[in-house]
């Protein structure tokens, strides 16, 4: 009976360090996340300008709001269909863009034609 009850506790001891260990990867995941965003995005009152129709996807992320995907969507967006002609473009031909993140990248997105 005593190592039925030991292997118990074992059991539910392995599965506490199992379920702190997942707690404590998507804790350090969420603040990498977020010091990666501050640390590699343009501060809002750089004077830098991307150009959305010629920049690569690393470029891209450097706008603020710009995660990997949408960086990889604008670039697929526009090599399938041509250069955006401005923000409004933009917003309607990718998903994911919307009024918000054109907000945040307006001081920094330019347009080539």
């Amino acid at each position: 009976m005593s190592d039925l009850i030991e292997n118990d506790r074992r059991r539910a001891s392995f599965v506490l360090f199992v379920v702190g260990l997942c707690v404590l990867g998507s804790a350090l995941a969420y603040l990498y996340s977020r010091v990666a965003q501050r640390h590699f995005s343009i501060p809002a009152d750089a004077a830098v300008r991307i150009d959305v129709n010629t920049a690569s996807a690393t470029d891209l992320k450097l706008l603020p709001g710009i995660h990997t995907s949408t960086a990889q969507k604008i670039v697929a967006e526009r090599e399938r269909r041509g250069p955006f002609q401005d923000a409004v473009d933009l917003m309607e031909r990718v998903e994911g863009v919307g009024p918000v993140l054109i907000r945040s990248i307006q001081s920094h997105a330019v347009f080539s034609r």
